[in-house]
């Protein structure tokens, strides 16, 4: 396949489609929990404070800290590949926080180091 803005496709990641389906149930997932809190504070209000600040504590880290731990996970990932021959430049693009948007770096071939290994 072939991009009027990268160039040629030479490279498409294996698991991109499980990552964007993660991620989308993810962020659902945490607006639902972000509209619900309300109504879960008001219900845990006739329990004494120590557990309320359990359940509280435990559902804020599944809707808050899950999503930025999945995409800190997940944000080095390369979900496309492409090669602009003229140029001489590769163009990788990852998915953003968001999965729709993505960030997209331009490297060279002389840019990568491989390491050596024993």
């Amino acid at each position: 396949m072939f991009s009027q803005r990268f160039g040629d496709l030479v490279y498409t990641g294996t698991i991109r489609n499980h990552l964007y389906a993660t991620k989308l149930v993810s962020l659902t997932s945490s607006v639902v929990g972000v509209v619900v809190q309300p109504l879960l504070f008001q219900r845990i209000q006739h329990l004494p404070g120590f557990l309320q600040g359990i359940v509280g504590t435990f559902f804020g880290f599944f809707v808050f800290v899950t999503p930025i731990l999945l995409h800190q996970l997940v944000r080095r990932y390369v979900v496309r590949m492409y090669f602009n021959p003229e140029a001489e430049r590769f163009t990788a693009v990852t998915m953003h926080f968001i999965p729709r948007m993505r960030n997209f770096y331009t490297f060279s071939p002389r840019d990568v180091e491989v390491p050596i290994t024993e």
